[in-house]
């Protein structure tokens, strides 16, 4: 029975060894080579380095890779490798720390895109602790703890309805509890919102305390106290309201015929600059009150605001393009640095650095250091809208950017933190 496949083994013997030496005399010149034989110099049996090379463009490495036999391609790249300009090491290490801590510029989309469910934002703010709150026009409040950003972006991350009603601005603070403060529209109220967590570890309001008819127009903005010691409302553009955690009224900063353009808390809270037109009102905390420590001029209406707590300086854009830098003690009306930079809207200071965030037009960064003026960053488009909001992160590695016109909040980590 097995002489009846004998005819057949034989045949496919055959045709192998008929289809090998198709294979090596089309592939003789790279068999003799790797062989190591030294092939003789008649027609038919040159190798390639013993044929004339045509004219034409030497193939680089990485096309060599993968059209050449791998020895051949090595050989080329070490040849390339050979007559490559070595770089200045120091000159190699600025460019990589360059790479590291600017911005990519015009950069699609940020590094970590923060969803807030296809709606613009009303308020975002960012308190001592880490904490990234903000409430979109859907009046859901997003909470962030961006300490653990480098670890798990969506740790500690928690999003739930916070009213019924439209919500203009809101801050997070921890003291006896979490707490959120918050202005309602529909009924002008101020309301502090007592949260718990529940089985599932998701936040849920457990109680509200709140007050009707807090303002008549507006509520510009919220400052909370750290150690909640006082809540402060810029109200109707041209007061400042004071509130504890009582929701009894404290003190009150009016300025009647005026309008209230910016307010920055000091880095302990217990001095408040306020800009009104064309100058800067100084109020310090006195205990129980508010006392007007001083009044400085500028040359044109102040644009935006940021008080640095690394430096313990003032930074003051003002309508001619000018940014100023005072010292603490404003009223020597001694400024340490002076730049020109043109419509700027916004400005941030970092809290445990000498980082200065500027946005100018529509939503264009710069990022400065305050001690020497150099540029440590930039990017051209920060956020698909007109940038409203923009915060770092307590740890520096990271800046938030929100609209009102557009959702979503976007992220960059813009130096290699740990």
């Amino acid at each position: 029975m097995f002489s009846d496949y004998v005819p057949y083994i034989m045949i496919g013997l055959i045709v192998l060894f008929v289809c090998s030496c198709i294979y090596v005399y089309k592939h003789r010149a790279e068999v003799i080579e790797m062989a190591g034989i030294e092939p003789p110099n008649v027609p038919g049996f040159q190798t390639e380095k013993h044929v004339k090379k045509p004219k034409g463009p030497r193939p680089n490495a990485k096309k060599a890779a993968k059209i050449m036999p791998q020895h051949q391609a090595q050989a080329i790249a070490e040849e390339e490798a050979k007559n490559r300009p070595k770089q200045d090491p120091k000159k190699q290490a600025r460019q990589e720390n360059k790479k590291v801590n600017i911005i990519r510029r015009n950069k699609g989309r940020s590094d970590l895109p923060l969803n807030t469910n296809e709606s613009a934002l009303k308020s975002m703010s960012i308190n001592n602790e880490g904490f990234l709150c903000a409430v979109s026009k859907d009046r859901i409040f997003h909470l962030y703890y961006t300490d653990f950003f480098n670890i798990s972006p969506t740790m500690l991350t928690q999003q739930f309805e916070l009213d019924k009603f439209e919500i203009t601005n809101a801050a997070f603070v921890r003291s006896e509890g979490l707490k959120v403060v918050y202005t309602e529209n529909a009924h002008k109220k101020l309301i502090i919102a007592n949260l718990k967590l529940d089985d599932e570890s998701k936040f849920v309001i457990d109680s509200r305390n709140e007050i009707e008819n807090v303002y008549k127009s507006a509520c510009n903005a919220i400052i909370v106290h750290p150690e909640a010691k006082y809540i402060a409302l810029h109200l109707d553009n041209n007061k400042i309201v004071f509130y504890n955690m009582q929701l009894q009224e404290i003190g009150k900063i009016s300025f009647e015929g005026k309008k209230i353009n910016h307010v920055v808390p000091s880095h302990d809270y217990n001095r408040l600059f306020i800009a009104v037109g064309a100058s800067i009102e100084v109020f310090d905390w006195s205990k129980t009150e508010w006392k007007q420590f001083c009044t400085v001029p500028t040359k044109a209406v102040v644009t935006a605001m940021a008080f640095c707590a690394k430096t313990g300086e003032l930074v003051v854009a003002t309508a001619d393009g000018l940014l100023t830098v005072y010292t603490y003690k404003i009223q020597q009306n001694k400024a340490r640095n002076v730049w020109e930079i043109q419509g700027i809207r916004l400005l941030t200071a970092s809290v445990f650095s000498a980082s200065l965030a500027i946005v100018s037009g529509k939503g264009k960064l710069t990022i400065v250091d305050l001690k020497d003026g150099k540029v440590s960053g930039a990017l051209n488009e920060m956020h698909e809208g007109e940038v409203n909001f923009l915060q770092f992160s307590n740890d520096d590695a990271w800046i938030f950017v929100g609209s009102r016109s557009k959702p979503n909040i976007e992220s960059y980590r813009f130096a290699d933190k740990k």
